[in-house]
Order: structure tokens, then C-alpha cells, then sequence
């Protein structure tokens, strides 16, 4: 039984961008690396698979565990989407946008 899931979307060959998406859905997991592995793990077959440039993900800004996850595997903050996205009971709430891009070498 999968534990969460992790995507790449939104796929942009011309660009060498794609969408990020990743959950660990079943709480008992969280907070034991395996979204951290995930994450590795995708962005390695994005940037030398796919030969993508850039990934891009949104995340909520009081999702703190999220965030300092992201950032651990090199994402930064680029910018913050205001009231971005429609809750279920029709509240607007604000989404972070957070970029990664492919290290060059020289």
C-alpha cells in the first residue's frame, strides 16, 4: 500500500521545466526521510533523466515541516501567491512558490 505519492507535471521540454508535487499521506511515516529519499530521488531523474533545468513547487507558508524539507534539497522561496488557493469552504489562502534549479558546472 503506497504511503504518499510524488509527481513531476506540467512537463516543458522546450523550457526544461516541470511541476513538482509530493505528500506522504499516511501520518505514521512523516518525519522519517522518506520524503526527503523521494525528493532526491526525483530531482535527480528530473535534472539527469529528463535533462529538466528548473522544478518548481507550491507550498502552504504555515507548513513548516514541508518548507524546511524543500529547502534542505536546495529549493528557494521565490515568491509568495497570494490568496492563491480556494479552501473548501471558499476561503482564499496563500500558496509559496519555490524554485530549484539545475546546478552547472564549470
Amino acid at each position: 500500500m503506497p504511503i504518499g505519492y510524488v509527481t513531476l507535471k506540467g512537463i516543458t521540454h522546450d523550457e526544461a521545466k516541470a511541476e513538482l508535487g509530493i505528500a506522504i499521506m499516511d501520518s505514521h511515516y512523516r518525519s522519517r526521510g522518506y520524503g526527503s529519499d523521494a525528493l532526491f530521488l526525483v530531482t535527480d531523474y528530473a535534472f539527469n533523466k529528463l535533462r529538466l533545468s528548473a522544478l518548481g513547487l507550491t507550498v502552504f507558508p504555515e507548513n513548516i515541516r514541508a518548507i524546511k524539507s524543500y529547502e534542505k534539497a536546495g529549493f528557494q522561496t521565490v515568491s509568495i501567491l497570494k490568496r492563491a488557493w480556494t479552501m473548501p469552504g471558499g476561503e482564499k489562502e496563500d500558496m509559496m512558490l519555490m524554485e530549484l534549479r539545475k546546478k552547472t558546472g564549470r
